[in-house]
């Protein structure tokens, strides 16, 4: 198969090669009809921007890192399947590193983000501090950040009210005696989740149990189903759960039925992130999630800042949740 040119694209999408170029290198005049033209002529064709030779030319890298812990959760693969369709409508070239929470294997990425002389790295969700060999490339922090980015741009969820909104629906469908789920995993985030959960009760004149405090599920040594039989046999009343997954709630809510009990009658569940699962599984699981589409808008800003005018935007937003109310918690 003969190579794409951007004569081939241009004469695909009815413009002159010097608009198809001002589009791929994200500069000039062109109207949105147009760039959404020549990019889907782009896609369909399957043309490879040459990387090296625009980054020659334009003085910046187009190549963008997204640096995240984990590709097997649902709500990462989706947050990142967003910034990847908005990066390459906007003309970058994403690169999905996932380290599986692996800090040598996060350094490997950071030496070839740098010895390919990247325009910017998304780090989502993290934690520890930024590598060495990465420490001048363009920063932006999405979810959360480590303590000494301050300086840095940072699109934050507003981690403590999307967990006080999650507990108050529960709190607002008659639930009094609440059980937390969480894991030991972005410790940050659940400290914020944990506080969020811990205001809601206050506020509502309900005092925190640390019976109802539970660490299961996931890579952690009980299951969530282990953990509630454990408050089963011990005669600890709940009813209501806030679970940190979706796969959790699920989880909690098919052993609870195979107990005998009902949801939501006897106990309502809610899940921190949404998804599919939660939707189509019966009873349907209601969810809180920071709205990712915001999320997107402030990250994609930001690149166009640190790659179009050279700066790096110091600042910090922070995204608020959006709560689907669904059949888990109906009363």
């Amino acid at each position: 198969m003969e190579k794409v040119t951007i004569r081939d694209i241009a004469e695909a999408a009815g413009v002159s090669t010097s608009t198809v170029s001002r589009i791929i290198n994200g500069k000039g005049k062109y109207s949105q009809e147009t760039k959404q033209t020549v990019w889907n002529a782009i896609s369909s064709m399957g043309y490879s921007p040459n990387l090296i030779a625009q980054t020659l030319r334009s003085n910046t890298n187009p190549l963008v890192g997204i640096i995240l812990p984990e590709g097997s959760s649902e709500y990462f693969s989706r947050l990142v399947n967003l910034l990847i369709h908005d990066m390459i409508r906007d003309g970058l070239i994403p690169m999905v590193c996932v380290t599986f929470h692996d800090e040598n294997i996060e350094q490997a990425y950071c030496r070839t983000l740098s010895a390919l002389n990247a325009g910017a790295i998304i780090y989502v969700f993290k934690e520890t501090p930024v590598k060495k060999e990465a420490a001048h490339i363009p920063s932006i922090f999405v979810g959360t950040a480590p303590s000494d980015t301050e300086e840095s741009t940072r699109v934050l969820f507003d981690v403590v009210g999307g967990a006080k909104r999650a507990t108050d629906e529960l709190i607002r469908a008659g639930c009094r005696r609440i059980a937390y789920f969480q894991s030991s995993r972005f410790r940050d985030g659940h400290v914020g989740r944990y506080l969020g959960y811990q205001q809601s009760l206050w506020e509502n004149g309900l005092s925190v149990d640390e019976d109802l405090v539970l660490i299961a599920g996931g890579n952690e040594q009980r299951t969530v189903a282990e953990a509630l039989d454990s408050l089963l046999q011990r005669g600890i009343r709940f009813d209501g759960i806030y679970s940190n997954t979706v796969t959790a709630a699920i989880e909690a809510t098919n052993h609870l039925q195979k107990k005998g009990l009902r949801i939501p009658k006897d106990i309502k569940v809610i899940s921190q992130g949404n998804g599919p699962l939660a939707e189509m599984y019966m009873p349907s699981i209601s969810a809180i999630e920071m709205d990712s589409s915001l999320m997107c808008q402030s990250v994609i800003s930001s690149l166009k800042q640190i790659l179009t005018d050279g700066q790096l935007p110091r600042s910090t937003v922070r995204i608020p949740s959006v709560l689907y109310a669904r059949q888990s918690t109906e009363g």
